[in-house]
Formats: structure tokens, sequence, C-alpha cells
């Protein structure tokens, strides 16, 4: 949102300032002709100060204006790169350490650079790569160690024991039996066993 805030303010400044301030520039080009000199060769013409003054205060508001742009265009290229350095983070690192990592690599190390034109690059060591695969030579390093999930995280966790009963392709699944009813079952199936080892 911000890159598209930055680039109608790039298209619309130009064009406000010219509406603007394009008929007070043209009356100052005016004035600011040099006359014909006149015949005598007494006193030297010299320019208007409050003119002057003017344009000193439009050059001094336009170049304020421009700094306050650029500014602004850096500031939505840095936090287009930071986004984008966390969605690459992700599945990467430990969830809670995302933001973490991402902190440290962009603002406190400086390891991700934004350059004019929007493009990233990561430094890692002497070396510097595109995002992605500085980011990977990064998290090779002892550095990244403590930001790396636990082998086997995200996997399913296996229960052992747990057995899948198997069913015939035509028969229904068993329904659901309440508690009690099963507990009856079972004490069944107890007091069967204990009369078959009687007998």
């Amino acid at each position: 949102m911000n890159a598209a805030v930055g680039s109608q303010l790039k298209r619309i400044v130009p064009k406000f300032l010219e509406e603007a301030l394009g008929p007070h520039i043209t009356s100052l080009r005016e004035q600011l002709q040099p006359k014909p000199e006149p015949k005598e060769k007494g006193a030297p013409s010299a320019v208007d100060p409050e003119i002057s003054k003017q344009i000193e205060d439009l050059r001094t508001q336009l170049k304020k204006e421009r700094e306050t742009t650029a500014r602004e265009r850096r500031a939505a290229r840095e936090e287009k790169a930071f986004a984008e350095l966390r969605s690459e983070l992700n599945g990467k690192v430990r969830p809670e350490a995302v933001d973490t990592v991402a902190k440290l690599l962009f603002h406190a190390d400086r390891r991700v650079v934004v350059g004019d034109d929007g493009s990233l690059a990561f430094k890692h060591g002497d070396a510097e790569y595109d995002l992605r695969g500085g980011l990977a030579e990064y998290l090779k390093s002892r550095d990244a160690a403590m930001f790396l999930p636990a082998p086997g995280y995200g996997q399913p966790p296996k229960k052992p024991g747990l057995k899948v009963p198997s069913r015939a392709p035509g028969d229904k699944p068993p329904a659901a039996e309440d508690p009690m009813s099963r507990t009856l079952r079972m004490l069944g199936k107890l007091e069967a066993k204990a009369g078959e080892k009687i007998l």
C-alpha cells in the first residue's frame, strides 16, 4: 500500500507544484527579465529584494518536498523488503523466532541491503547474495542454530500401538458406543473368559 501511495505522490506532486506555482514563477520570470537599459548611464538597476526572497522561498519549499518524497519512497521500499524477509523466514526458523530473526538481520546486523531501485541483497561474510541465497547461507551458520526448528518439527506425531481397524470394503463403520455400554460389554467379555478358565 505504501508503494502505491509513493507512486501516486511521485506523479501528483510535480503536477500540483506546476499548477500551483506555475503562474507565480512565470510572473517572477517576467519581472526578472533584463529590462533594456535606460539611455542614461546614471544609477545601476537592481533586482527587487522582495522578488528574490520569494524565489528563494519557493526553491527551499521545493527542495523540502523533494526530500520528503524521497524519504517516503525509501521507507516504503524498506517496509516491503522487511515483509519479504519475514516471508522467506517462515518455515525455515521456529515460528516464534521469525520476528526476532527478521529484526536482527534487517535492523541490528543490517545484512539486508535495499537498493534505490528496490532490489534486495543479503550480506553474509564477505559475499553478497540475493535474499533467498544469502538467507540459505546464513541459516547454515552457527549464528542461526538457535533459531532453527528441532529435527522432525512439523511432522505429525506417531503414536505407537494404535492400529487402524481393518474393514472389508462393503462393511459399515461401527456405531459410536457410549462409555457405559462399552464398560458393560467389556465386563461381559471378562466374565465369559473367567467362566471358560474355571471349566
